[in-house]
């Protein structure tokens, strides 16, 4: 048995096994007589109709009938910030929070949002305010660099109300994760952003 009957053999099982698609060789098809230009006889029975015949072609990318992808469109350029307009409370820090930090200021923000919904607050942003809070005496030091931090304490910053209190950062390093001395700061840091929001009803 040469190649060729090999191959038709292969063929006929296929084709009993209901493959619908045979990718081989074009080249293994070619009997000898096609070298000399006769005509080639298969042997074997003939395929009946009913029976599904498997498919031979070629490996060749379809490009007929296929659209055009489009074009991605244009990315949106984020909406800019107006820094130059107020707000109401600017939050100032000495030195880039921590991720830890930032996440208790969001956490904070949003806390302010449920006893004050239109409340405008900003986080180190060169916004005019009508009060502001230094997070840590970095920030304070960094504005007035000769002024003495108390925590607590109101004092003029350019004619605006400010009140110095902790710094996330701070409580995080300085006191052990769930010891009285945190929940102590934590509450202390609570007291003086409320007192920073009864400002704007005076």
């Amino acid at each position: 048995m040469d190649i060729y009957d090999q191959i038709l053999e292969n063929l006929e099982l296929e084709r009993e096994l209901g493959t619908r698609t045979v990718e081989i060789d074009r080249a293994l098809l070619l009997p000898p007589q096609l070298a000399t230009g006769e005509t080639p006889v298969v042997p074997g029975p003939r395929p009946s109709p009913l029976t599904p015949q498997p498919e031979i072609r070629a490996l060749q990318p379809e490009t007929r009938n296929q659209k055009p992808e489009p074009d991605p469109p244009p990315p949106v350029a984020p909406a800019a910030t107006n820094s130059s307009g107020g707000c109401d409370i600017a939050f100032l820090t000495g030195r880039p929070l921590s991720p830890a930090g930032a996440e208790a200021m969001a956490k904070t923000f949003a806390a302010m949002k449920r006893i004050k919904p239109d409340i405008q607050v900003v986080l180190n942003e060169s916004r005019k305010s009508r009060v502001i809070v230094l997070l840590g005496s970095d920030a304070l030091k960094k504005l007035l660099p000769t002024a003495r931090p108390v925590r607590g304490q109101w004092i003029q910053i350019n004619g605006v109300p400010a009140v110095m209190t902790f710094s996330p950062d701070y409580i995080f390093s300085h006191f052990q994760a769930g010891s009285p001395r945190e929940r102590q700061a934590k509450s202390e840091m609570w007291e003086d952003i409320k007192s920073a929001l009864a400002r704007l009803r005076v």
